[in-house]
């Protein structure tokens, strides 16, 4: 349980798994989770519960926060999640082999979750997917391509200057995106690939 301050977990020259036991794992509000290094640390919740109402960083290695039971991970409103610099892969794993589930994570309305490096965070292929953004939540993107084809987001935050190109071989949905941030570019291909923006998206087209 982190619950004030800032607690740091780094690799010491090799790979970490640490099993989750007890009530499982919280981030209270306020509080900042670093996962560090280039080696992997390896959070396994198992069926055991973690909510996250602080902030999750990773970054530097292929760190990894799965849970075996669905929603088993929830962001709540004002928690945070940051894929950061040198991360790799995808942070609550693949969906299968042990490697986490579909719907086992749930953005609430009031978290993020900021990509900057990494893999996308749905992993499996759609409509499947390990993660579930509740209408209010928000996905930052500062780098990288994010995935599109057959995915739904909530708020879509593209924190990039110029634009960056989603495509795709079926329609993307998006609740809204502040208009004063770069667009997005909707590369149309093949024909039947489409947007579902349910409120405002600036996007242009691309030539």
């Amino acid at each position: 349980m982190v619950t004030a301050g800032t607690v740091a977990f780094s690799d010491s020259g090799s790979a970490g798994y640490l099993q989750i036991s007890g009530a499982g794992l919280t981030v209270a509000a306020g509080s900042t989770m670093y996962l560090v290094g280039a080696n992997s640390l390896f959070f396994d919740l198992g069926i055991r519960p973690a909510t996250i109402s602080g902030t999750v960083v990773v970054r530097e290695g292929p760190h990894r926060i799965t849970s075996e039971f669905p929603e088993g991970i929830k962001i709540l409103a004002g928690g945070r999640v940051e894929a950061r610099a040198g991360f790799t892969g995808n942070l609550f794993g693949t969906g299968s082999g042990g490697l986490g589930i579909a719907n086992s994570v749930r953005f609430f309305d009031g978290s993020v979750y900021v990509q900057a490096a990494g893999a996308n965070p749905f992993a499996l292929t759609p409509p499947q997917s390990v993660v579930k953004f509740d209408h209010g939540s928000r996905y930052r993107l500062e780098g990288g391509t994010p995935s599109a084809s057959g995915r739904t987001y909530a708020d879509f935050e593209h924190f990039l200057a110029g634009s960056t190109t989603m495509a795709g071989s079926a329609a993307v949905t998006m609740d809204r995106a502040p208009p004063w941030l770069p667009p997005v570019t909707a590369r149309l291909t093949p024909s039947h690939f489409g947007w579902l923006v349910k409120k405002s998206l600036a996007l242009t087209q691309p030539r």
